[in-house]
Order: structure tokens, then sequence, then C-alpha cells
């Protein structure tokens, strides 16, 4: 009995400080989901790590450099075309750089 499966990565990480938490509009392509805040990130790239993956997302998503992001929860489900759909959530307190606003 063959259990493997097609699985597509992808993350999300909770930015904040003492008083404040980073979040997203959504824009682009996808209408169903226009306006909603999100949480940044984006997919794990073949031969990625997970922990390189959120990096790589935080910086190219907000333009920070994260550190020390703790892994604290997933959230997961199995699409039309019968892929599971995996989102690695992480969160940091600890980030530098300057904020990119995407208009």
């Amino acid at each position: 009995m063959d259990r493997s499966s097609k699985i597509e990565l992808t993350n999300m990480c909770l930015i904040y400080d003492k008083n404040r938490v980073l979040v997203q509009e959504k824009h682009g392509l996808n209408k169903k989901y226009m306006g909603g805040l999100v949480f940044p990130g984006g997919h794990v790239e073949p031969d990625e790590s997970l922990l390189d993956s959120v990096i790589r997302e935080m910086k190219e998503e907000t333009g920070l450099t994260i550190y020390n992001p703790q892994p604290c929860g997933f959230k997961n489900w199995i699409q039309e075309d019968g892929i599971r759909y995996i989102v690695l959530l992480y969160k940091t307190d600890q980030f530098e750089g300057e904020l990119i606003l995407i208009n």
C-alpha cells in the first residue's frame, strides 16, 4: 500500500514586538481573498530547509531579517486536485531592517 502523497509546503510568520503585530493586506490574482489581512509567508523551495525558507520569505515579503523563528503550529487541508497543502506557522520578536511597503 502506497502511503505517499503530493504535498505543497508553505509558511507564515507572526512578527511582533511589545506593541505591534505585522500583517499584510492581501493583493494579487486571487480575488477570493482580496483585502483580507494575513501574516507574511510563502512557499518552501525544493532543496530548501524549512527554517531557511521562512527566513527568506520574511526578507522577500517584508524587507526584515528575522532571527530565531519558533514553530508554533500548522494548518493543512487537501486541495481539489488531491494535493495536501501545509502551512507551517512560526513566530518571532527578533528582527531588524527597514520595513518595505508594497502598494
